[in-house]
């Protein structure tokens, strides 16, 4: 007959190599399984030892927080953890647990890791010991997903204390590698399996924490570890956190994914910029922990076309101007900027349906301009996530379809805020719309990487000149030098040119002098919210002096 404790024992060791119970100190009661081989001593020499002596330094801040904070019943999921073996050498192990009343039951499994999983390790913070950033980012996908199905919820916790970085290059050496090493434990302390917790930068982490953790405690307790090992005053320590709950419904599962992905990037590059006032009184904690409300109400917003069209004209930088079309653009909030929502709506899988309600619009106001026995032109806005997208470009030449004698007077304006991935699918699909009547204009040249292989690579009929070159063109040489490059390009292409935020007299002679055809901007006339076409352009008085 087998004993209860013998199946115990065959359960635990089915798929581990050594098993360990401990009281609730943490305190070695009974080992059974492959401890020499592994720890490189026998089970007697570890018999009412500090479970963390085996484990190592940077692993046991982690391991005995999800122990201590075990409940009854409970189970720890397996984590990867280095165990100190023979000479000091480092073991991979999967470490799992179980609490029953005072006793935890712990296994350790040997890892036998992946090529992919020794990079991952290979790849962490030096410092910290956590996942640098990239891996981070990749991982929260797969995480989330694995949450959701489980019907489990959970947090995206971020934290930055700005002066980091600084602080620990001014300690001793060792002192701030054992901060940061320090800092690392802590942080996956918090982390939902004691693992998922990144750098994002030098002084910015984040971490996937349990549905129940204390997002303060986190802070607190950073803030804490750095005054403490450096004697910095806590008040001098400048923090912002974040925190994002993800939920388990009511946003499907891919989308939630995107959205994690989206506030972490956000808050990692917003760091990189100095705090404003706003962000340190609370304001950006606000913006990032309400995205998923954010994303509901986009939905609600879409649904209900609860948006509005402002017109902003395009004109000939010639004597005198003249209007060569109007730019249609999204209004969400009055005259706010609506980059934000935009952002928000190409992350949470909206902005095809943001696109295609715009061109729409603009159709609807391209025929009642013609019923007025006018022709006009109105250029949309079109993400690259739309025209990648093969529904979005069908569902728009079904929109269009009825609309042969407009179609002229719709140009599309491709936008660089998402890359696009496959530029020769691009392309065919870009020609099929030119082939169907509608001019093409490439949005924001000279804004990204890309900018160029776009150009090369997209046969358009307009480019935009990216308004930070024509803000500073009279400040800054070198723009002066990067704008020939662009129209020298252009030229050769057959490409005509805009220039966008043209706002001062003084600019209008010198891209009309370097041989941009068209201009966009305050001097011209600001966007204007209506729901048709103006009959006529009335240029403001300035744009006038300007060309006069």
């Amino acid at each position: 007959m087998t004993s209860d404790n013998q199946k115990f024992l065959a359960f635990a060791f089915v798929n581990a190599d050594i098993l360990v119970e401990t009281d609730r100190i943490l305190r070695i009661h009974r080992l059974w399984g492959a401890t020499r081989s592994l720890l490189g001593v026998g089970d007697e020499a570890l018999i009412g030892q500090p479970f963390d002596r085996v484990i190592s330094p940077r692993d046991r801040a982690v391991i005995k927080k999800l122990i201590s904070e075990l409940g009854d019943n409970c189970r720890i999921e397996s984590v990867l953890i280095e165990l100190i073996g023979a000479a000091g050498a480092s073991v991979p192990v999967r470490l799992s647990g179980y609490r029953v009343d005072a006793t935890c039951f712990v296994t350790l499994t040997a890892a036998k890791l992946t090529p992919a999983e020794r990079a991952l390790i290979a790849r962490r913070d030096p410092e910290t010991g956590l996942m640098a950033r990239a891996d981070f980012e990749a991982s929260l996908p797969d995480r989330v997903a694995s949450l959701r199905a489980a019907g489990r919820a959970a947090t995206l916790g971020m934290v930055r204390i700005e002066q980091l970085s600084n602080v620990a290059a001014r300690m001793p050496p060792d002192a701030a590698e054992r901060m940061m090493d320090e800092i690392g434990g802590l942080l996956r302390q918090y982390a939902l399996d004691g693992e998922t917790a990144g750098r994002l930068d030098g002084n910015a982490f984040g971490v996937l924490q349990r549905e129940d953790a204390d997002a303060a405690g986190m802070e607190r307790d950073l803030v804490d570890l750095v005054a403490d090992r450096t004697a910095v005053p806590r008040a001098d320590l400048a923090v912002e956190s974040a925190t994002v709950p993800i939920p388990v419904t009511g946003i499907d599962t891919d989308t939630t994914q995107k959205l994690v992905l989206y506030t972490l990037k956000t808050f990692a590059e917003t760091t990189r910029r100095p705090f404003t006032e706003r962000q340190i009184t609370g304001g950006f904690r606000v913006m990032l922990g309400d995205v998923f409300n954010r994303t509901a109400t986009l939905r609600d917003t879409i649904r209900d076309r609860a948006f509005v069209v402002a017109l902003q004209p395009i004109v000939t930088l010639t004597d005198p101007p003249l209007l060569h079309h109007y730019e249609a653009l999204i209004r969400f909030d009055g005259d706010h900027s609506p980059y934000d929502t935009i952002k928000l709506a190409e992350n949470a899988g909206l902005v095809c349906d943001l696109d295609l309600l715009m061109a729409a619009r603009a159709i609807g106001m391209l025929e009642a301009a013609a019923a007025e026995g006018r022709e006009a032109h109105v250029s949309v806005n079109l993400s690259a996530i739309s025209l990648e997208t093969d529904a979005f470009i069908s569902a728009f030449r079904d929109l269009v379809g009825g609309y042969r004698s407009l179609r002229s007077g719709l140009i599309l304006e491709i936008t660089e805020s998402m890359e696009i991935k496959d530029l020769s699918a691009a392309e065919r699909k870009l020609q099929q719309l030119r082939q169907d009547g509608h001019p093409v204009c490439l949005d924001d040249f000279g804004a990204g990487a890309a900018s160029f292989s776009y150009v090369n690579a997209l046969t358009v009929d307009y480019v935009k000149i990216d308004g930070a070159y024509v803000r500073e063109i009279k400040s800054r040489p070198r723009n002066i030098a990067i704008i020939k490059a662009m129209v020298a390009l252009c030229r050769a292409l057959e490409v005509e040119m805009i220039a966008e935020m043209v706002e001062h007299d003084t600019d209008v002679e010198i891209l009309r002098s370097h041989g941009i055809d068209y201009g966009q901007g305050f001097l011209f006339g600001r966007p204007l919210i209506t729901p048709t076409v103006p009959a006529e352009w009335v240029p403001p008085a300035a744009a006038l002096r300007s060309l006069g």
